[in-house]
């Protein structure tokens, strides 16, 4: 134990709290290293007891599905993983109850830890990894959803996409973000070249010694437009009653027809979540400036608002009058705002349902 290293994390986890984070402890990057069941079950323990007041979800580990896959490390069996699973439980419930699921890791098939440990008592909720390329997020509807629907229920955490560099476009981060919540995500988890391994490039070692063929400094990238735009989904979905949206993508009609496929090339497909009797929430990505989208089997007098994922503002359309849905039980979305090319969110209120306090 070297007390100089805890020391030093005591005060980087004190400051990350005054902050308003909420930290995922992950205790190591186990699943590729030659750490025992025994050992890594000593430091989970002492973690929690060290840090389980403070606000915190707690991972096995990062990539669990690494060791599951190469074979080469005691962590290459669901047995083991759910050993120490249920170690982690038995500490967390000694007054901590602290959200408890472990990080999946990269790979082309489907990887989710309702996969591995769906039928295990100590997962509580699951997590979620696309992978680092663009053209994996085209797998976050299919993914998010297919875990929503499983039962028994539990939550999911779209827990890592692609993330966000110095020359990357935004909108690609704001549609990996409101598409994992409108597909039955509770929560997305944003990051950053440079963040994650806490880089500093003037550092010969750099925090974690963590180099690759890109590389940027933590300091350049904590204010990419991707960081500050992700939290607009907060705030939209907190105006509802956010726990009871359902996926409902199939209640869309694109140019009278079918949505629009999401494809590697294409993530112009429009999506939307339902909380029945109460609201509607629509992304509409880049590139429906001249579709047609409509919105079917609606039922009672919608009050609707655009709302910028840009900036987080609100705008009323139709002047905040009723909109009329018509014996159809469906409306067809007005023409986009400027920038009709970018995004936007439809937001529509049941004129009995529950407005939020930003609307």
């Amino acid at each position: 134990m070297n007390p100089a290293f805890w020391q030093s994390m005591d005060e980087r986890m004190q400051r990350t709290w005054e902050e308003g984070f909420t930290i995922a402890g992950h205790p190591n990057w186990i699943s590729d290293m030659k750490v025992s069941l025994e050992n890594a079950s000593l430091i989970s323990r002492y973690m929690l007891a060290r840090y389980g007041a403070y606000n915190i979800i707690w991972s096995l580990s990062e990539e669990y599905s690494k060791g599951l896959r190469y074979h080469n490390v005691p962590w290459d069996s669901v047995d083991t993983w759910n050993a120490l699973g249920y170690a982690v439980r038995s500490y967390n419930r000694r007054g901590y109850d602290h959200p408890l699921s472990v990080h999946a890791g990269p790979f082309l098939q489907r990887i989710s830890t309702s996969i591995d440990f769906g039928d295990q008592q100590w997962l509580d909720h699951d997590w979620l990894q696309t992978g680092q390329r663009r053209e994996s997020c085209m797998r976050i509807p299919e993914w998010v959803e297919s875990d929503w629907r499983r039962k028994p229920r539990r939550p999911v955490f779209m827990a890592e996409g692609w993330y966000e560099r110095t020359n990357t476009a935004v909108s690609d981060f704001r549609w990996q973000a409101w598409v994992a919540c409108l597909c039955g995500a509770c929560a997305y988890g944003y990051g950053a070249h440079g963040i994650w391994n806490f880089l500093d490039p003037d550092d010969p070692n750099g925090e974690t010694g963590g180099r690759g063929q890109e590389e940027f400094s933590w300091r350049d990238v904590l204010d990419l437009p991707g960081s500050s735009q992700v939290r607009y989904v907060r705030k939209l979905l907190e105006s509802t009653e956010w726990w009871s949206l359902t996926p409902s993508r199939h209640l869309l009609q694109v140019d009278g027809g079918s949505r629009v496929p999401t494809t590697q090339a294409d993530l112009s497909s429009p999506y939307m979540a339902t909380a029945p009797g109460k609201c509607h929430i629509l992304y509409i990505p880049a590139g429906n400036r001249d579709r047609e989208i409509r919105i079917r089997e609606l039922d009672g007098a919608y009050r609707v608002h655009w709302f910028d994922p840009r900036t987080g503002e609100f705008s009323a359309i139709m002047d905040g009058d009723l909109i009329p849905v018509g014996g159809s039980g469906s409306w067809t979305v007005p023409p986009l705002p400027d920038p009709a090319d970018d995004d936007w969110v439809v937001y529509l209120v049941a004129d009995d349902g529950r407005a939020g306090a930003w609307v």
